[in-house]
């Protein structure tokens, strides 16, 4: 029985740029050491360290961003945990914990999660006063495969849970109306292979690469002039 998923799945971008173009645009950036290469931190747990230390490993990008650990939405510890790292560009990737096992049978409702991100991402721009280009993104939250916890209703990372985390990123956006808040919709490269992993709790390594690839190739720039359909 094959639990892979589907072997003969292909990923369409719809940019005018093929995927290994857009993948060498960004080793370009990352080996070119006359152009400026902002700092890029992965804040989150292991959603953000897999692409950090697994996914851009296998592009050949190893350097091209940093993982800030934090398992929770932490407001209070934040700020210290990005003192003296100097990161410019911010993904922040912090929706899993809330929804899972550790919560001990107390997931976040859509009210707590909200309060508490925003928090959060107010207290991470608090870090960038002194830098005009920095910037904070709020992806779409990863979908994870329907495994045993969820059905004996210890773990709440269902479909529908996760949907309604990455609206409330959306809402976190507008309400914080600033330029330097992004929500980044990744649904079109999660949702094709959201179920499948073998650890039944994270996205399939080639979602995974693709996410990392726009990700990265969004937060440079890189993304400009190309169309996205």
């Amino acid at each position: 029985m094959d639990i892979y998923g589907l072997p003969e799945y292909e990923f369409q971008w719809g940019l005018n740029l093929t995927e290994s173009g857009l993948i060498n645009r960004l080793q370009e950036r990352l080996n070119d050491t006359s152009t400026y290469l902002p700092k890029i931190c992965a804040v989150g747990d292991s959603h953000s360290r897999y692409m950090t230390r697994w996914s851009l490993s296998a592009l050949n990008l190893t350097g091209m961003f940093q993982n800030v650990g934090s398992n929770w939405p932490d407001a209070n510890n934040i700020e210290s945990k990005l003192e003296g790292m100097h990161c410019e560009r911010l993904f922040v990737q912090v929706g899993q914990w809330p929804a899972s096992f550790q919560t001990r049978g107390h997931p976040f409702s859509f009210g707590k999660y909200h309060d508490q991100v925003k928090q959060h991402v107010q207290n991470i721009l608090k870090t960038l006063e002194n830098n005009p280009n920095g910037m904070v993104y709020l992806p779409t939250l990863d979908q994870g495969p329907l495994m045993g916890r969820i059905d004996n209703c210890s773990d709440w990372r269902t479909p529908t849970m996760m949907d309604g985390y990455s609206f409330l990123n959306q809402m976190i956006e507008k309400e914080l109306n600033t330029t330097r808040v992004k929500y980044v919709d990744t649904n079109f490269i999660i949702y094709p292979l959201w179920d499948g992993h073998v650890d039944w709790q994270h996205l399939l390594d080639d979602a995974r690469y693709r996410k990392t690839i726009y990700m990265t190739a969004l937060m440079l720039g890189e993304l400009d002039g190309l169309d996205l359909d």
